[in-house]
């Protein structure tokens, strides 16, 4: 994700059959950018459906062929924290509780990184990820 919001609305609306998982991260981000609790509620839903499907049809035993799609759960669950710190930190106000908020996300989402494998592969992602979250121009009162 560059920024470029205009080109991921083109490409996510778009894909009419089952969608890639970065097309559903993609509708995932453009809720939240549009700010509407609801419509990222209902996001949120749809990609966890769609990002988990696969881990399903592994089954149990097949770890190794699901491990993308826990990466992708990682990824949403990830931009979700993000989301509900930006949210909290908007209702309680006031800068000195907000250090805290942001010091605690940014605990957070490093033990979850570090909890990922070790590769540029799997790590890149998520980094990558996490910094268009941060840089969502949120809708008034943003982050």
């Amino acid at each position: 994700m560059v920024g470029d919001w205009q080109s991921v609305q083109e490409l996510a609306q778009c894909a009419t059959s089952e969608p890639l998982p970065e097309i559903t991260l993609a509708r995932v981000l453009l809720a939240m950018r549009g700010g509407h609790g609801d419509a990222v509620a209902n996001a949120l839903s749809v990609a966890r459906a769609q990002l988990g499907a696969p881990i399903h049809a592994a089954g149990r035993n097949s770890y190794r062929r699901a491990y993308d799609s826990v990466l992708n759960l990682h990824l949403l669950h990830d931009v979700e924290l993000i989301y509900e710190t930006i949210v909290a930190r908007r209702s309680k106000g006031g800068a000195k509780d907000n250090s805290d908020v942001v010091t605690t996300l940014s605990e957070t989402l490093s033990r979850r990184f570090e909890a990922t494998l070790p590769s540029f592969r799997t790590r890149e992602p998520v980094l990558n990820l996490q910094r268009t979250a941060l840089g969502l121009r949120w809708p008034p009162g943003g982050f």
